[in-house]
């Protein structure tokens, strides 16, 4: 009988190639979206799970409240002598592992790569657990000046030569080569290609002394990632009701600025932490998750609905095939079994092309995501048998409806009358809205975000970062290089006009990237000394001239006034509101224990993602080390290759032996959106990709209901029905059905737009016009999809179509 079952539904596969060809290509693109989701959301959900003790590794991160609006703070990393503290207080009762990072050059002979460096000691190995390919876990990190490098760094840097014992230059000191790792897994928040150990001051550059009595150790510095590991008997509720009697304990009062206060985090969810500022890797909002679910899960629906409705529609071509198997003796669940059997044999046989499909683009899918996306969840053996389960599934889905309701004829119903037209109209329809109202969401989603991101970049930061090139001089700063360092910026500034130069900065910081100095900031004769956290950072005299800010009031710094140099700063608008000043111009504030006379109020400005609120801001006079990591110069816009070539000749004149590390300021601030980027970009393309299967949907049903009404239309061309006649008759209810879809989806869009919009500082609004846009485009759909059925059926000879009545 099955064997029966299944003779029959490969003939009408056969026989109808166009509908079988649009429900097993509808159904293959739905599954392999739907799979190469489902194993990025997998992934992602899975990230740090891999660690043996996964569940007991929690990080420590810090919480500060605002001073504007008591509003807290989340940032991922603690201050620099908290690893020490809490293995002073609970040693043997968890286990501490730090993390420093940075970006350095890192040099091996003539070559020299940028990479990014952790600092750690060996306590790494204790609490995470990954794969050493040479070294011992236990010795890797215990002396001076170590290094352990990927697996994939060693082979770009020493090739098949084995790099244990080799000596790497980074941030111009020797290291060891004393392990190498495996690569990593693909959902590790942890990742980088070299660690070195950290054990003193002379790796200051790289990580800060974290081998200095914790008693005297800096508080005020944060940079520290700290992990606690609780294999050891203490539970994290324990740790975290300890937290404030270790605050005072070690913590200087005048450290502990907003009322700082330390949390837990559980390792796994680390990746979703998206309140956290200073992350190691950017997180995933759990939100987008979810959405990238629901898309998924809406791809699988609309293809299903496409297979429902075509075979629906194409009832009158079944319906007696239907009456003579009754007519013969055929019992309906025998009829039942045959509609079931050929939907789940064109779902397997789309399960199979859809995982072709899937690996066939699960690359461009990588680079899409920007995370390398494995499929092994669907190719382990238990897991392969819930595949074609759910492809039986998916068909038996598909497949029900028809089943149920063809089978349901009664063989005189069959062959002199259609039965039940209005109830296969009206599910048809219910059917073809769902679609659309799936569609028009999608659409409203990729506008609304799109139009936050151009918002975002368009808006005005209060600075123009365009054609400002900056030079980073960290390493030289830090290395004991500071009057070579003159002599280079000296150079720059004497040969500016000659190179098409306009303007020379040099700053401790550069917009766009991180201001990670935050101070407590105390207001003199306020009557208060509670400090209130501010960022501080340093600038020269010309360092607002060449990103074109603007001082509110006050005067800029002025090396004719030698107390400029030590005694001078300049607030931001943010910060005179916050410490109360109308006047803030004379006044003074104290903090790191050094007093300041304001004699500037600069106007706000966006030095980061649009996301966040400006920060108050405190900018000091740039002139010793670790206050002008950067040169910033304006160039004219033409031949800046040019320019990047004089800067360059000049770098190595001063630097021979050093990198030449330049950047555009633009590009870094752009930077800072990619994760809105790359969430537009990946609904984007499924959502178009949702919407074409809606619409080749809408073609498959067209082409069933124009052969259906060949005769109809022969007629009216007889009576002088003209080709937008025709059109118009089939497009006038589809469009109809467009138009509901998108009226139920417009509330439903604004509501979950207005949402997402609120988690950013400064937004656009979800205007009417992205409503109207999202219309025009699901009609432009519905013509594209029938209308070239609809032009072909009017342009037929009627002659063909009633030749034979």
């Amino acid at each position: 009988m099955i064997m029966n079952y299944l003779k029959i539904a490969i003939r009408n596969i056969r026989r109808n190639r166009l509908y079988s060809f649009i429900n097993i290509a509808g159904l293959s693109v739905g599954i392999a979206s739907f799979v190469l989701i489902l194993s990025y959301v997998y992934n992602e959900m899975n990230f740090d799970s891999f660690h043996k003790d996964a569940a007991d590794i929690y990080t420590i991160y810090s919480i500060s409240k605002s001073p504007g609006n008591g509003s807290e703070g989340y940032l991922a990393v603690t201050p620099d002598p908290l690893p020490n503290a809490l293995e002073n207080d609970f040693s043997g009762l968890i286990k501490v592992a730090r993390l420093f990072y940075s970006e350095l050059w890192v040099a091996h002979g003539q070559e020299a790569f940028k990479e990014k460096v952790y600092g750690s000691d060996e306590s790494f190995f204790d609490v995470f657990n990954f794969k050493l390919i040479e070294g011992r876990r236990r010795t890797v990190l215990d002396a001076p000046n170590s290094a352990v490098i990927t697996e994939g760094f060693a082979r770009k840097i020493f090739g098949t030569k084995d790099p244990v014992g080799k000596i790497l230059k980074i941030d111009n000191k020797n290291f060891s080569v004393t392990g190498v790792l495996a690569e990593f897994p693909p959902n590790s928040s942890i990742r980088f290609n070299v660690l070195v150990t950290a054990p003193s001051r002379t790796n200051a550059a790289i990580v800060p002394d974290i081998y200095t009595p914790v008693d005297a150790a800096p508080w005020n510095s944060s940079g520290t990632h700290t992990f606690v590991s609780f294999a050891g008997g203490m539970t994290p509720h324990e740790l975290q009701d300890d937290f404030p009697k270790l605050i005072a304990r070690y913590m200087p009062e005048d450290a502990r600025t907003g009322g700082l206060k330390f949390g837990l985090e559980p390792l796994m969810d680390l990746h979703f932490s998206t309140g956290f500022e200073y992350n190691m890797v950017p997180p995933v909002s759990p939100t987008f998750l979810f959405l990238l679910t629901t898309i998924a899960i809406s791809i699988l629906l609309i293809s299903c609905v496409n297979f429902m409705n075509i075979s629906v529609s194409r009832h009158s071509e079944r319906a007696r095939e239907i009456g003579m198997r009754k007519v013969l003796g055929a019992q309906r669940s025998q009829v039942m079994r045959q509609f079931l059997c050929e939907s789940v044999l064109m779902s397997i046989v789309s399960l199979v092309f859809g995982i072709g499909l899937a690996e066939v683009f699960l690359n461009p899918f990588s680079d899409l995501t920007g995370t390398q996306v494995p499929l092994y969840p669907f190719y382990t053996f238990p897991n392969f048998l819930l595949v074609l389960g759910f492809g039986a599934l998916l068909g038996i889905f598909a497949g029900s409806y028809p089943a149920f309701f063809l089978s349901a004829y009664r063989p005189v119903e069959a062959f002199v009358k259609q039965s039940g037209t209005r109830n296969r109209t009206t599910v048809r329809n219910i059917l073809v809205v769902g679609q659309f109202v799936i569609a028009a969401l999608l659409t409203t989603g990729v506008l609304i975000i799109s139009k936050q991101i151009d918002f975002m970049k368009d808006h005005g930061l209060g600075f123009h970062p365009d054609n400002v090139v900056a030079v980073s001089m960290e390493d030289q700063e830090n290395n004991g290089q500071g009057q070579i360092v003159d002599a280079f910026v000296n150079s720059v500034i004497e040969n500016k006009s000659a190179a098409g130069i306009t303007s020379v900065a040099v700053s401790e910081n550069i917009p766009g990237d991180h201001f990670n100095n935050t101070f407590g900031v105390i207001p003199t004769g306020t009557g208060s000394g509670k400090p209130i956290p501010m960022v501080v950072s340093s600038m020269d005299e010309n360092f607002m001239k060449t990103y074109g800010m603007e001082l509110a009031e006050g005067r800029d710094f002025d090396p004719k006034y030698g107390s400029d140099k030590y005694e001078a700063v300049i607030i931001n608008q943010s910060a005179s509101r916050i410490l109360g000043w109308k006047n803030p111009v004379g006044k003074e504030l104290s903090y790191n224990g050094e007093h300041h006379t304001v004699i500037g109020v600069m106007r706000d400005i966006n030095i980061a993602s649009l996301r966040n609120a400006i920060q108050p801001m405190v900018y000091r006079y740039a002139w010793g080390s670790y206050e002008r990591n950067f040169l910033s110069v304006r160039v004219e816009p033409s031949c800046v290759s040019d320019k990047l070539a004089f800067l360059r000749s000049d770098w190595k004149r001063f630097f021979p032996n050093s990198p030449f590390d330049y950047f555009f300021v633009k590009d870094k601030y752009s930077a800072s959106y990619q994760p809105e980027e790359k969430i537009d970009t990946i609904i984007e393309a499924f959502s178009s990709l949702a919407i074409f299967l809606a619409g080749l949907g809408l073609f498959g049903l067209s082409s069933v209901r124009v052969t259906q009404r060949t005769k109809e239309i022969g007629v009216r061309k007889v009576l002088g029905a003209t080709i937008p006649d025709i059109l118009g008759l089939f497009a006038k209810e589809s469009m109809l059905l467009v138009l509901a879809g998108n009226l139920i989806a417009a509330p439903i869009a604004w509501y979950a737009g207005h949402r997402w919009l609120e988690g950013f500082a400064y937004r656009t609004e979800v205007s009417p016009w992205i409503f109207v846009l999202t219309t025009v485009l699901t009609l432009a759909l519905v013509l594209a999809a029938i209308g070239f059925q609809a032009i072909k059926a009017a342009t037929a000879n009627p002659v063909r179509a009633l030749r034979y009545e």
